[in-house]
């Protein structure tokens, strides 16, 4: 699937994510059916893509997810870039359908272990509860925003925007992905891979 084409098919996408701008060449996930564009512009800011990955179960492709970051910024591991208070962007695109309960625990049970996790209760409820308003079927999308000052711009296909505060929360989101105890070694360096 053509992520720029989305914008052409899907108006609600437009709605959905009024700044953010696709740039330069489409990327394609190794695995899945799924291409992220080279750079984003998010807030006037231009965001590179870092890297793309395939979460899967078992045998099956669960999403396709690509991390994005500000251009100027280089030379960083994967722990650095989870850690810092600039532009940064998770997006996932569902590989197959997963209903909203089963995503919203997946987010809590990643979160749960997590060192702040007392700072983090009132987000992880807002995420979970905004995450079980429906079933994120294949092709659907759901993307973190990271914005400094503002919070963590959660967009799913389908639903209103929401805003999570706090660069905690921001921290402890990517960790999931990037951090040291991540739920996948082989997706934190695919994702990661062009750094």
């Amino acid at each position: 699937m053509n992520i720029g084409s989305w914008c052409f098919i899907n108006p609600l996408l437009l709605i959905i994510l009024p700044t953010t701008t696709a740039l330069g060449e489409e990327i394609k996930v190794r695995g899945a059916d799924v291409t992220y564009p080279e750079a984003v512009t998010i807030e006037g800011k231009t965001l590179k893509l870092t890297g793309t990955g395939l979460r899967k179960k078992f045998i099956f492709n669960v999403y396709a997810i690509a991390s994005y970051l500000d251009v100027n910024i280089n030379n960083i591991s994967a722990e650095g870039l989870a850690r810092l208070d600039v532009v940064k962007r998770l997006h996932i695109i569902m590989q197959r359908s997963v209903d909203g309960n089963a995503m919203a625990e997946a987010f809590q049970t990643a979160l749960r272990d997590h060192k702040e996790m007392p700072k983090l209760i009132n987000n992880s409820r807002r995420l979970a509860s905004y995450l079980r308003t429906g079933t994120a079927k294949k092709e659907n999308y759901i993307i973190f925003d990271y914005i400094p000052s503002v919070g963590i711009r959660v967009s799913r296909t389908g639903k209103k925007p929401i805003t999570l505060a706090g660069l905690t929360f921001a921290q402890a989101l990517w960790d999931i992905y990037l951090g040291p105890n991540c739920i996948s070694k082989k997706l934190k360096k695919s994702i990661t891979e062009r750094l």
